[in-house]
Formats: C-alpha cells, structure tokens, sequence
C-alpha cells in the first residue's frame, strides 16, 4: 500500500497529496500533522513558488478518520491536547506559509478538512457541481462554527 499522504517536489511546486481514496481521505489527527509538517518542508525548499495539496479518489477528503476518533477516550485533557491544540497549530501553520498556497478540489470537502480550503490562497474544482464545502460541526452538536480571519 502507498503512503496515505505523499510529498513530491516537482519544478518549481511542491505536491502534497491526500492519498487514501478508499478511505475518502479521512484523515487522523496525526495524519493533520503530516500535512503540517510537509508544509513546514516545503517553506524549505529552494527553488519552489507554490504548494499544492491535492487529493486521489472522488472526494477530496471525507474529514476525520471516523475509526481513528472512535479509538479515542472520551477525557477532556484528551481533547483539548488532540484536537483544539493540534487545530490550532495547523490554522497557524497554513497562516505562516511564505509561498503560494494552493488547493486542488477533486470533491467535496469535510470538517477540518474544509476549514483548510479556506485557509489557502488559490482554490481549483475539477467539477464544481460535485464539489462543495461541509462543516458539519453545529449539526452533530460538537461546537459552533466559528470563521478565522484577520481584522
């Protein structure tokens, strides 16, 4: 099986690509470092203008790993450290990013996942009418949805 998330650098852009489609690409809160952490690379790289994250399979990502959060326990310490601190710190990330920052949609968009779209400067849909943006979060009664930005 290849690696659920790839970093190639290819000219002068850098792919980060989602690649799990039987998974719909759910990703896991370390899967959400991953992506972190080759963002941080690619500030790095010498040569490179642009970023793109992309995706394989019809959805671009289907939020988080249901399996993956299901395996947590229910603790608030667990929470607070594993989601609020993780999703701080990759809103922060995409934030501080010196290059171009792009996104390639091949679908809809889930959770956190979605809230990345919105976080990145250049947005492509392959098909607009199957592509759309879901921030289920107040609907299944998590938390309300709140919009970042700079004022």
């Amino acid at each position: 099986m290849s690696e659920p998330i790839t970093y190639e650098v290819k000219g002068r852009a850098v792919l980060i690509t989602l690649n799990n489609p039987k998974k719909l690409n759910a990703l896991t809160i370390p899967q959400y470092d991953i992506i972190c952490k080759y963002l941080e690379r690619a500030n790095e790289e010498e040569g490179t203008v642009i970023t793109l994250i992309q995706s394989s399979g019809k959805l671009f990502s289907a939020g988080a790993n249901a399996n993956y959060v299901m395996g947590l326990d229910a603790e608030l310490e667990t929470w607070l450290n594993l989601s609020v601190a993780k999703q701080t710190f990759l809103v922060q990330t995409f934030l501080a990013h010196k290059k171009i920052l792009a996104i390639a949609l091949n679908g809809a968009a889930v959770g956190l996942s979605a809230s990345m779209v919105t976080l990145c400067d250049l947005v492509y849909a392959h098909d607009l009418s199957k592509t759309f943006l879901l921030t289920p979060f107040a609907n299944i009664g998590i938390l309300a949805e709140q919009v970042y930005g700079r004022v």
